[in-house]
């Protein structure tokens, strides 16, 4: 998914000052944000782990009675490299393949319980507390946003363009997705074979750190992920940005007379580059309007 050329940032009136004054965006911690459950939604196999348990003792017989390749069978785990040795010697030793994957099955209860405890322990909230993330989207004109991130209109959206040459924290967001059940990374047989290949751990990141409930998908999310280097306690960092960044300002359809003229003074001071736009309703619609400068 490529990159959008804009993102969008909903603030209230105050904030909006400030982060123009000083050039600066907020960058917080998970742990203050409003979904309670953010960071929190493991990833899971399908089929699962437990399941796949059967299967994977036939897995190795079609390996070792049938001859099969299988790919990628030089990242084989060390259990599985063990079981194939062993399936070997049954057939050598005249065990039919159902006598050898009788002998070569496992049985563990509760694996997948124990692999999603072994993540949460490290996604811990030590571990969340020190990320930073800066929230995105794709639009200006939801009203939803409008009502819950810019003070019910009376705020700004500002939009940010990303800049290449300049190496901008904006190149690294990624897409937020939506799902109502825990994301799926792979299949539990894979997990067995292959163990944690880095595709799996990559696969996993992205579902920890990029995906969310799909009641939270009228925000089209995009987020950048940074690692705090002091000001835990706060959990928030304040991060400069280059003025070129700020492609627009706009203005809500309640924002003041006081918070435009003010607005108008910081961006002719400070980002001559950047468009100032006001919200308008029309028809139940949200438009927006260039503000002469």
């Amino acid at each position: 998914m490529s990159l959008p050329k804009i993102l969008y940032k909903y603030i209230t009136p105050s904030t909006t000052l400030k982060v123009l004054r000083n050039s600066k965006l907020r960058w917080s911690s998970p742990l203050l944000f409003n979904d309670l459950s953010e960071l929190k939604r493991m990833p899971r196999f399908h089929p699962t782990v437990e399941a796949s348990l059967k299967d994977f003792p036939e897995a190795i017989a079609r390996l070792v009675y049938d001859n099969q390749n299988i790919k990628a069978a030089d990242r084989l785990t060390s259990k599985s490299r063990i079981l194939i040795i062993l399936a070997v010697k049954l057939r050598d030793q005249g065990y039919s393949r159902e006598h050898a994957i009788q002998a070569l099955t496992i049985e563990a209860k509760g694996i997948d319980s124990d692999i999603e405890n072994s993540l949460r322990n490290l996604i811990s909230e030590e571990h969340i507390s020190k990320l930073r993330v800066l929230c995105l989207t794709t639009e200006f004109d939801n009203q939803v946003m409008w009502g819950n991130y810019a003070e019910n209109h009376k705020g700004c959206v500002l939009a940010f363009q990303h800049i290449k040459s300049l190496d901008t924290p904006l190149l690294e967001a990624k897409k937020v997705h939506y799902s109502r059940d825990q994301p799926v990374v792979g299949k539990g047989l894979d997990f067995l074979l292959y163990g944690d290949t880095p595709e799996l751990r990559e696969k996993s990141s992205k579902a920890i750190y990029y995906t969310k409930h799909e009641e939270w998908s009228y925000e089209r999310e995009w987020r950048a992920i940074a690692r705090a280097k002091s000001g835990f306690a706060d959990q928030f960092s304040d991060y400069l940005f280059y003025p070129e960044e700020l492609e627009s300002v706009t203005l809500g359809a309640r924002a003041s007379i006081d918070t435009e003229r003010e607005i108008c003074d910081l961006l002719s001071a400070k980002y001559p580059a950047t468009a100032l736009y006001k919200i308008k309703e029309h028809n139940g619609r949200l438009e927006r309007h260039i503000v002469p400068r």
